[in-house]
C-alpha cells in the first residue's frame, strides 16, 4: 500500500503488509497492534510535522525512528543499536522484543514521540 498526503494528517492504525506512507505537511501518527507487524514492513515519514508512534508492550520489530529538527521523547527504555546521521539528526535503530519486520517512522521537521500503549 502506498499513501501520500500533501497537506494534512496521516494516521496509520492497526495496519499490516508492505506499507509506504509519506506526509509532506502534517502530523504522522502510527498505532501498532498485536505482537508484531504482519507483512513486509512499514516505511513512513513526514517532512513537516510531529511524529507519534504508539507501541504495544510486547511488540517485536526492528525499529528505526527519529527526527532531524525537533526534540525526541521515548517513553520506555530502549537499547540503541545504531545512530543514523550526524549533526542535529536524532535517528536511532533498536530491536523491540525478539525483533521482526522493519518498522521505520521518521520526521524531518518536528518532534518524535514513542510511547507504550
Amino acid at each position: 500500500m502506498q499513501l501520500d498526503v500533501q497537506n494534512g494528517p496521516l494516521s496509520l492504525q492497526h495496519v499490516g503488509g508492505d506499507v509506504r506512507a509519506r506526509a509532506q505537511n502534517g502530523p504522522l501518527h502510527v498505532e501498532l497492534a498485536g505482537t508484531r507487524w504482519e507483512g513486509a514492513g512499514l516505511d513512513a515519514s513526514t517532512q513537516n510535522g510531529p511524529l507519534v508512534i504508539e507501541i504495544p508492550e510486547d511488540y517485536n520489530a526492528e525499529l528505526e525512528t527519529g527526527t532531524v529538527n525537533g526534540p525526541m521523547e521515548i517513553g520506555f527504555p530502549v537499547t540503541v543499536q545504531g545512530r543514523i546521521g550526524g549533526g542535529g539528526n536524532r535517528r536511532l535503530t533498536t530491536r523491540l522484543g525478539q525483533g521482526g519486520p522493519p518498522i521505520r517512522a521518521v520526521t524531518t521537521n518536528g518532534p518524535a514521540v514513542l510511547r507504550r500503549i
